[in-house]
């Protein structure tokens, strides 16, 4: 068995293309892993807030938002009320 790291013992392995020329099995290997390590990352961070948001509003003195609602509330009973008393 070769001594050294494993990484120097993959270098040394060759692919041999159809055509007959040769190529190093890390020109394959290093573009697999780096996709295997974004894809890995994108899985994670499905899991994982990507911002926060943190909405206040100032404190309402008069009560106009639920005034208009009050009104549109008796408008609606109104039209119901004559819709269903029609002569």
């Amino acid at each position: 068995m070769a001594k050294g790291s494993i990484f120097s013992q993959i270098q040394c392995l060759v692919v041999v293309l159809p055509d007959g020329s040769e190529r190093k099995l890390v020109d394959y290997l290093l573009p697999s892993a780096i996709l295997m390590l974004a894809a890995l990352l994108l899985m994670i961070s499905i899991f994982l807030p990507y911002w926060r948001m943190t909405m206040t509003a100032p404190p309402r003195a008069d009560r106009q938002g639920w005034e208009v609602g009050e009104a549109r509330s008796r408008q609606r009973q109104q039209l119901q009320w004559r819709a269903f008393n029609v002569e």
